[in-house]
């Protein structure tokens, strides 16, 4: 979730999907340059799966995104890489 394109900011847009019974069942990892123990308390108590920190390893990220989700899906680093490009995120390569 990218929190400038969250309205009410990223922790009302995170309740919202963890709320909602139709994506409550999603990973939300949370990529951020906070890197104090406090921030990262408080997002793994929102409900992420994961709080990475920028610079981010993109073999790290997809090794996190592979870990939740289901053994029948497959995710290569192809395909993170075109999604992070995609997104506008290559700053966090």
């Amino acid at each position: 979730m990218l929190r400038q394109r969250l309205e009410g900011g990223p922790v009302k847009g995170f309740k919202e999907v963890k709320e909602n019974p139709h994506t409550k069942e999603i990973a939300v990892l949370i990529i951020t340059a906070k890197t104090d123990p406090i921030s990262q308390r408080d997002g793994l108590a929102l409900g992420a799966c994961e709080y990475l920190t920028k610079p981010l390893n993109p073999r790290q990220l997809l090794r996190k995104v592979k870990e939740h989700l289901p053994p029948s899906e497959t995710f290569p680093l192809s395909r993170v890489a075109a999604v992070v490009t995609l997104l506008g995120l290559t700053s966090l390569l």
